[in-house]
């Protein structure tokens, strides 16, 4: 190779030519989080489906992966379109500026429905043997707000498996926010409300399982929930 071919070829890109291959990666980079993520909800799809007819304890994305999984694609897209329009001539300059108009308020949606649509955590606890519990909040739209327990299903948390729907109380004096409560022999984990136990689960391996509290319904609510508290408080040697 001649002194002249090898200066050739270390030359860097015209200045314009790098300003273009920096909004074609970010738009790169975009659709490749895009798609990736989409792979991976098909892949949680196949395994709920075999979750149903086992464990049925379904595997969900939680919070986290749900907002940054949407943020980091948008802010991708916002600055390939900020770019483009910057730098590069028309067309490229007129699209970009159309694409910002309708950018802004899909992205705004995006986060919204990313936000609500999907499990949001309300508490947690450490659990014997490093593990954690979740309760995380499911109103589904601002409908019927519900509880449900679940726990990271990967180091990472990333992905929750959902173990139990907690018990609906609608109205009433104990109709308040949740708390968890690990006992300190590690043996049972229990949700608070309003001064009285509501739910309580076995800890096996570190991993609560559900455990069913029968009771005989009473007319009155309130005597009903107080009647399981002492059941469960009984049984788990714990007081509210």
């Amino acid at each position: 190779m001649s002194a002249v071919a090898a200066i050739g070829a270390r030359a860097p890109l015209p200045f314009g030519a790098r300003r273009a291959a920096t909004v074609l990666f970010l738009w790169l980079a975009a659709v490749a989080l895009i798609v990736s993520q989409y792979l991976l909800l098909r892949h949680l799809g196949s395994l709920n489906r075999e979750l149903a007819a086992t464990t049925g304890r379904f595997l969900l994305p939680s919070s986290g992966w749900r907002l940054s999984g949407t943020l980091l694609p948008l802010l991708l897209i916002g600055a390939a379109l900020v770019l483009q329009r910057r730098w590069l001539n028309e067309p490229w300059r007129e699209i970009s500026g159309i694409g910002l108009v309708i950018f802004v308020p899909c992205a705004a949606l995006c986060l919204f429905l990313a936000y609500f649509l999907g499990l949001r955590p309300l508490d947690g606890v450490q659990l014997p043997g490093g593990g954690s519990a979740i309760i995380a909040l499911d109103d589904r739209m601002f409908t019927d707000p519900a509880f449900v327990l679940v726990e990271p299903a990967n180091p990472g948390g990333v992905v929750w498996r959902r173990i139990s729907d907690l018990d609906f109380i609608d109205g009433g004096p104990f109709a308040r926010r949740p708390q968890l409560v690990a006992s300190p022999d590690g043996r049972w984990l229990l949700v608070r409300r309003a001064g009285i136990w509501t739910d309580v689960f076995r800890l096996v391996d570190g991993h609560p399982v559900t455990i069913d509290v029968p009771m005989a319904w009473t007319d009155d609510d309130a005597t009903f929930r107080r009647r399981r508290s002492e059941r469960i408080a009984t049984l788990t040697g714990l007081r509210p």
